[in-house]
């Protein structure tokens, strides 16, 4: 079982000192900033010894809102995993971890198409991958259900 590092890292931010919603004997591991000291020791140890990492969502945690998990990604590569680590984190093996790999998690024959364009590289810049601006177009099962047109330089 993991811990996701950004419900901390925006708790902490926020300067709040009680988690709402969580009873007492859980608010320290939301608030205490040694505890985000140790969550960051703890990947980049995971990181050292090549452990799969995957990301997680805890998108039920107030100050989150749905999609802001894409910007766990961000921390990943601040605290040293490659950007296309940070990509497969967020597909293949998150797809491995949970069993849902032979369905999605890659672009394949037969697998869901789940996929969105950005404009940028988020190999030269993760942060594209949580800026809505740069989100181009969602596909969701092989059906477009976003799309904006591509801004030209």
């Amino acid at each position: 079982m993991g811990k996701t590092l950004i419900n901390a890292k925006v708790i902490i931010a926020e300067g709040k000192t009680v988690m709402p919603g969580l009873i007492d004997s859980h608010v320290h591991i939301y608030t205490d900033k040694e505890c985000w000291k140790d969550r960051v020791n703890n990947f980049k140890m995971l990181l050292e010894k090549g452990i799969k990492i995957s990301l997680g969502s805890d998108a039920d945690v107030p100050y989150i809102r749905q999609g802001d998990n894409a910007r766990e990604l961000s921390i990943f590569v601040e605290l040293g995993m490659s950007p296309m680590d940070a990509i497969i984190a967020a597909t293949r093996t998150a797809a491995e971890a949970i069993g849902v790999a032979d369905r999605v998690g890659t672009i394949e024959k037969g697998k869901i198409a789940d996929i969105i364009l950005i404009e940028g590289c988020p190999l030269d810049n993760i942060d594209l991958l949580h800026d809505e601006d740069k989100i181009r177009m969602v596909m969701k099962e092989g059906k477009i259900i976003i799309s904006k047109r591509l801004m030209t330089e």
